[in-house]
């Protein structure tokens, strides 16, 4: 089963306590981070809308630096 298989189906089954949809970043991605990070994990997926449609997210750079940041932190 490929990557793009296993969001496939994350997006298919929705939303629930191990995973979040995240049409585009903002800094407030660090609440999610925590509380799955303070439970057993979970996938947040960037670029799904919470309809299960996908919006697209570039991930530059500067976003994956951004995103790196705010897990440390």
């Amino acid at each position: 089963m490929t990557d793009a298989d296993k969001i496939n189906i994350l997006i298919k089954e929705g939303e629930g306590l191990t995973v979040e949809f995240k049409e585009h970043f903002t800094a407030r991605i660090d609440e999610d981070m925590v509380a799955f990070a303070n439970t057993k994990g979970g996938t947040i997926l960037l670029g799904v809308r919470d309809d299960r449609t996908i919006a697209g997210e570039k991930l530059t750079n500067d976003l994956k630096a951004r995103i790196n940041s705010i897990a440390r932190n």
